[in-house]
C-alpha cells in the first residue's frame, strides 16, 4: 500500500484510489474484503464520488454486523481461538464513524432525510457499545472458569465516548434546513453534552461556530476539515508466569497515533483570509479510548490461549513417556514441535481501517449567494503553509452549503 499512501500524501486522491484497486486482491487475500471496502469507500469520497462511496462503506457496515453475528452465535471454546485466523470484524470505533462519513456523503448528495438516518444510525451504535463489550467480557470470565484458568481483571467500562460532538454538529445543519426543531434543539444540546461530560475525549475548546448554528442568521457556508492519519495497531509482547518453572511469551494488540504537523488551519475567501477552523473531534483519542478495554480483552484471551496451550504440552510430555518415564525420540521432536508451533502461532491481530482521518476541524463562512474561491489552509507551529485545497463555490441559500477539505498530513 505503499504507493497508495504516497499518492494520499501528496493530496493525488484519484491515483490513490486506482493505486489500492489495482491491488485489490493482495488487500483482500492479507486483510479481508471488510477493509477493502472500508478503505475504497473513504478514497472514493477523497475523489468526490460520494455514491460510490456509500455504496463501499455500506458493504463494510454490513460485513461488520455479519462478523458480530457470527461471534455471539459461536461455542464458547471459539471465542479463546487467536483472532487472526478469523474473519476481521472491525473495531467499535471503525463501526461507528463508518456511518458518519456516510451522512456526510449523502449531504454532499443533497440526500438530506437520508443523512439524518445515517447520524441516528451512529448514535445508536453508540448506546450499545457498553453491552457488547460486557458480552465478550463474559465470555472471558465463563472460558477461564470453564478450563480452570485464573481470570484476569478486565475494565469495567467500554469506552467512555458516548455522544459524537461532530455528528451531532452535522444533525443541527441538517435539522435546521428540514425545520425539525426538535431534533436541532437535542442535537445542539448534545454538543455541549459531549464536551462537558467527556473531557477526556475532547480536551480543546467548544468551537464558536457552534453557537452560531442556532441564530437567526444562520451562516451561509459551513466548513469541515480532517487532518492527519489514523491510529495503526502495532504488536505488543509480554511474558507470563504458567508456574514457578515455566515462562510462556503472549502477543497482543496496541494502538499507536501517528503525529500530525498541522495545528490550525485557515480560510482564504477570493485570496482574503477570513476564518480560521477550530477542533471539533479528535478520532484518534477516541479510538485509543475505546481500545484500551479491547486491548485488556485481548491481552486476557492471549493469556487464556498460552495458558490452555501449555496445558496440552504438559499433558502430551506426561502421556508420551513410558512406564520408566522415558520418552521415545519420535515423542520427543513431536514435543519440540508442540512447543515451536505454540510460538510461531502466537501473534497480535493487527488488521485496521486505513484511511480514516485523525481529527476533525469547523467553522463558518456567512458569504452572499455567488461565486466565490475558497481556500483552505494547512499550517504547523510555526504558521508554515504544509497544504492547501482550493474550491470554486457557487452559493445558493435553497441547499446545505457544505465545504469539505482534508490533509493526510
Amino acid at each position: 500500500m505503499s504507493s497508495t499512501d504516497a499518492y494520499l500524501r501528496r493530496g493525488q486522491y484519484t491515483k490513490a484510489y486506482d493505486s489500492l484497486k489495482n491491488s485489490l486482491e493482495h488487500l483482500v487475500a492479507a486483510q479481508g474484503p471488510l477493509i477493502a471496502s472500508y478503505d475504497l469507500g473513504m478514497l472514493a469520497r477523497l475523489t468526490g464520488d460520494w455514491k460510490h462511496s456509500n455504496e463501499l462503506l455500506s458493504d463494510a457496515e454490513r460485513r461488520i454486523q455479519d462478523a458480530y453475528t457470527k461471534s455471539i452465535t459461536a461455542s464458547l471454546a471459539s471465542f479463546v481461538v487467536n483472532d487472526n485466523t478469523k474473519e476481521y470484524g472491525g473495531e467499535s470505533y471503525e463501526d461507528i464513524y463508518l456511518n458518519l462519513f456516510k451522512a456526510l456523503n449523502y449531504l454532499h448528495l443533497g440526500q438530506y432525510e437520508s443523512s439524518l438516518v445515517e447520524i441516528r444510525r451512529m448514535i445508536e451504535k453508540q448506546s450499545v457499545l457498553q453491552d457488547r463489550y460486557e458480552q465478550q467480557a463474559n465470555q472471558a470470565r465463563r472460558y477461564a472458569s470453564t478450563n480452570h484458568i485464573r481470570q484476569t481483571d478486565l475494565p469495567a467500562q467500554a469506552t467512555s465516548f458516548t455522544t459524537s460532538a461532530l455528528a451531532n454538529y452535522l444533525g443541527v445543519i441538517i435539522a435546521a434546513h428540514l425545520g425539525e426543531q426538535s431534533t436541532l434543539d437535542y442535537s445542539f444540546n448534545q454538543i455541549h453534552h459531549a464536551f462537558e461530560t467527556q473531557t477526556k475525549l475532547y480536551p480543546f475548546p467548544i468551537p464558536e461556530s457552534v453557537e452560531t448554528l442556532k441564530s437567526e442568521n444562520r451562516d451561509s457556508v459551513h466548513l469541515i476539515a480532517f487532518t492527519g492519519r489514523f491510529p495503526v495497531k502495532e504488536e505488543r509482547m509480554d511474558f507470563i508466569s504458567i508456574s514457578p518453572t515455566n515462562v510462556t511469551r503472549i502477543a497482543y494488540p496496541v494502538l499507536r497515533p501517528i503525529p500530525s504537523a498541522i495545528t490550525s488551519i485557515r480560510v482564504r475567501v477570493d485570496g482574503k483570509v477570513i476564518t480560521t477552523l477550530e477542533k471539533i473531534e479528535s478520532f484518534s483519542l477516541v479510538a485509543e479510548d475505546a481500545f484500551q478495554s479491547k486491548s485488556s480483552l485481548l491481552y486476557a484471551k492471549a493469556t487464556m490461549r498460552a495458558i490452555s496451550k501449555e496445558l496440552g504440552i504438559g499433558i502430551w510430555d506426561a502421556i508420551s513417556k513410558d512406564k520408566d518415564g522415558k520418552r521415545s525420540a519420535f515423542a520427543e521432536v513431536l514435543g519440540f514441535a508442540f512447543r515451536v508451533g505454540k510460538e510461531l502461532s502466537e501473534s497480535a491481530d493487527l488488521r485496521s481501517t486505513h484511511y480514516l482521518p485523525a481529527e476533525a476541524w469547523v467553522g463558518t463562512l456567512d458569504l452572499e449567494p455567488g461565486s466565490y474561491t475558497i481556500e483552505v489552509e494547512y499550517l504547523n507551529r510555526i504558521g508554515q503553509v504544509l497544504h492547501t485545497e482550493r474550491f470554486m463555490e457557487t452559493i445558493d441559500p435553497t441547499t446545505i452549503n457544505l465545504l469539505e477539505s482534508y490533509s493526510p498530513l
